[in-house]
């Protein structure tokens, strides 16, 4: 959990504090992100460094992420939450590719920082700031969020 609002409040740090601006954006990200909970699951349970202690908190951080959403546009990452109007806008700057990783630059508290976005899958992403691995994990598709309805949302399974 403590990951999780480390690695969200990296990611608003970094949208916060972005300056440099290009319209370098690769075609095959731009639009809306959304994670992939199934795939997540599936993803983080094959990875080498898997044990039971993480199953415990596996549900509530893909509960917390489930809001989450990332949008790609010309020349920013866009980062936004379910049910907030505001959203945080990271002006980026490519700075390596290849058909599969894109390396941004942005500013993040006020240093130079990069942002990795990595294609798992012909359809999946995964996206990390610099110095915060916690997000390595988390796989995001395509797609878009619905409305916030009247806070009647499940709590996730306890444990």
């Amino acid at each position: 959990m403590r990951k999780v609002r480390r690695a969200l409040a990296g990611l608003i740090i970094v949208a916060i504090s972005a300056t440099a601006a290009s319209a370098e954006m690769p075609k095959a990200l731009k639009g809306t992100w959304i994670l992939d909970a199934q795939a997540t699951e599936k993803y983080i349970k094959a990875q080498p460094d898997w044990d039971a202690e993480h199953a415990g908190i596996l549900k509530e951080q893909l509960y917390q992420m489930r809001e989450m959403m990332f949008e790609f546009t010309d020349d920013a990452f866009v980062a936004s939450r379910l049910g907030l109007k505001e959203k945080e806008r990271v002006s980026v700057t490519l700075k390596e590719s290849n058909s599969k990783k894109f390396v941004f630059e942005a500013k993040m508290s006020g240093k130079a920082g990069a942002l990795t976005v990595t294609f798992v899958t012909d359809t999946a992403i995964t996206v990390e700031q610099s110095g915060d691995d916690s997000m390595r994990y988390y796989l995001w598709k395509r797609g878009s969020l619905p409305e916030k309805k009247a806070p009647s949302a499940k709590a996730p399974p306890q444990k």
